[in-house]
């Protein structure tokens, strides 16, 4: 699951000693990447169209799009794409955000991905470590 309140949220209701022994249900692991990401508040009188802040999004706004590499969250100008807040989950007294433009993200991995595959000696050049992560606690998930 998700690194976010949606899934900390959906984990609260879900007795895992219920669950058959081949099912692991586990949340992807924090990141450092994460720890101070720029976030984007709601608008203020000083600001209108909000302020973009740094936060650790650890556990509020981790999202699987946070964890493709930072190769694919920068804009053209080298700035990571902010995490915007969406919603209040009264339930765990906590914010849910998301990152900012998907849809360029995906673009950029789908292009990222297939250059890995096309030309296999560009994945030195390429950030994939914290998607590693995910793929080792799936793989080591029963050990």
């Amino acid at each position: 699951m998700d690194n976010d309140t949606a899934a900390a949220d959906g984990l609260r209701g879900l007795n895992q000693a219920e669950l058959p022994t081949n099912i692991r249900v586990m949340r992807y692991s924090d990141l450092d990447l994460a720890r101070e990401y720029p976030t984007l508040g709601p608008p203020t009188v000083e600001d209108a169209a909000g302020s973009v802040a740094v936060a650790d999004v650890n556990g509020l706004a981790a999202g699987i799009e946070l964890y493709l590499g930072r190769d694919v969250l920068t804009t053209e100008d080298g700035h990571f794409r902010p995490v915007q807040w969406k919603a209040y989950t009264a339930g765990m007294s906590r914010y849910q955000g998301e990152v900012m433009d998907k849809a360029a993200i995906r673009d950029a991995f789908r292009a990222k991905s297939t250059l890995a595959v096309t030309r296999p000696e560009s994945v030195k050049e390429q950030d994939w470590a914290d998607l590693r992560l995910i793929i080792d606690a799936a793989l080591s998930a029963f050990s």
